[in-house]
């Protein structure tokens, strides 16, 4: 929180591939806002082979322009609950149908 008593919030969200960061994409940040609503979408590409060792970290951050930004909370996806597997290309990329 800024020292007005507001926040400029934006979210990070970093795939991950075997505790390596493989991509970064952010949302736009919101100016004075408290209470923030990310209406926003992020697609990776992640071949269907490596999702189980995929996982996604979601932070939201406070931008501040004088000083470091701070983080506001944090949250680590695993890809079973968020990765959508577009199970006709794998098929078409494999020849078998795995779920």
């Amino acid at each position: 929180m800024d020292i007005g008593g507001t926040s400029d919030p934006y979210v990070k969200v970093w795939l991950m591939h075997k505790d390596k960061r493989v991509e970064k994409k952010k949302t736009v940040t919101m100016k004075r806002c408290l209470n923030p609503i990310f209406n926003e979408s992020f697609p990776f590409d992640v071949p269907a082979h490596v999702l189980r060792e995929t996982t996604i970290i979601i932070t939201v951050m406070d931008k501040d322009r004088l000083s470091r930004n701070d983080v506001i909370g944090k949250n680590l996806a695993y890809s079973k609950a968020v990765l959508h597997v577009n199970y006709a290309d794998a098929q078409a990329q494999t020849g078998v149908l795995q779920r």
